[in-house]
């Protein structure tokens, strides 16, 4: 049996939504780092717990008012 969960990142620029993504996928953290996220920004990671198994989805989207 497979779980599929889907979450989708929304907020201001600059409050840690790519670190959150990257930290989640990469075990990785971000310090003192900052780059833009341009359009969407998109992970998925699979984790199996006996006899079911996870598949996250992640995604962030920026804020469409920024571009304008």
């Amino acid at each position: 049996m497979c779980f599929i969960v889907q979450v989708m990142l929304v907020g201001d620029s600059g409050v840690g939504k790519t670190c959150l993504l990257v930290r989640f996928k990469d075990g990785a953290f971000l310090a003192g780092s900052f780059i833009s996220t341009v359009g969407i920004d998109f992970r998925s990671h699979s984790v199996s717990l006996k006899p079911k198994s996870f598949e996250y989805f992640l995604c962030q989207k920026i804020d469409i008012d920024f571009l304008n």
